[in-house]
């Protein structure tokens, strides 16, 4: 069974506007979302087969609705969470990535890091495919500071996702991205740009360092 994704249709979208191949690993929103605050909700299946969401802060997460959707992708994602946990992860990552031969990656394009090793393993695939761009969100903050002044890559970018239990941890320097969500009653500066994620701006704006607001949607 593979482990990443090929249907997320803003990473395909990406990869259509770099003309490049792009791919993702996606987990259970808000189980594997250790940080999570205004965005944590929940996917859950009865024993009918209905997949129902369960909000616990003010916003939905963006990625819940595929879980909601389309049944194979709730499933892939809860295995795809133990996995991740797994001792195994870094050699089923690293086979399947070798083979698939990406330009680009995003590593939790749903769900978030699950434990420190899960992250260890994704800057060591970075380091052995110097050539691909790496790039995401963490709500931890930890993995955000990490990749920023302990372990910078060149080829390895996160912005960290506001709105977590990890906010007031958060240092606030040039290149350092932050990622807001512009919606009624949450934190957002004024003076940060609202990019278009369809366009893919975020890319550009993680991998260069730049904070940026995206609209709630």
């Amino acid at each position: 069974m593979k482990i990443f994704s090929y249907h997320n249709s803003k990473v395909n979208n990406l990869g259509d506007i770099l003309g490049v191949k792009v791919g993702c690993f996606e987990t259970s929103v808000g189980y594997s979302c250790p940080c999570a605050g205004v965005c944590r909700c929940y996917v859950d299946e009865d024993e009918t087969g209905t997949r129902r969401l369960t909000k616990a802060g003010p916003v939905r997460c963006f990625a819940s609705m595929a879980e909601i959707r389309f049944p194979e992708v709730f499933a892939k994602r809860r295995i795809n969470m133990l996995i991740a946990k797994s001792d195994e992860f870094y050699e089923i990552a690293e086979r399947e990535f070798r083979w698939e031969k990406f330009q680009v990656f995003r590593p939790h394009s749903a769900g978030d890091y699950l434990t420190i090793d899960e992250y260890k393993s994704w800057r060591r695939l970075a380091a052995k495919y110097p050539e691909v761009m790496f790039f995401g969100y963490t709500k931890s903050s930890y993995i955000a500071i990490d990749l920023y002044l302990h372990h910078p890559m060149d080829n390895y970018k996160v912005c960290y996702s506001w709105g977590g239990s990890e906010d007031d941890k958060v240092i606030k320097l040039p290149g350092f991205p932050i990622c807001y969500i512009k919606k009624e009653g949450l934190y957002c500066p004024y003076n940060i740009p609202v990019i278009n994620l369809n366009t893919g701006d975020d890319y550009q704006f993680i991998t260069s360092g730049q904070s940026f607001v995206i609209p709630y949607h």
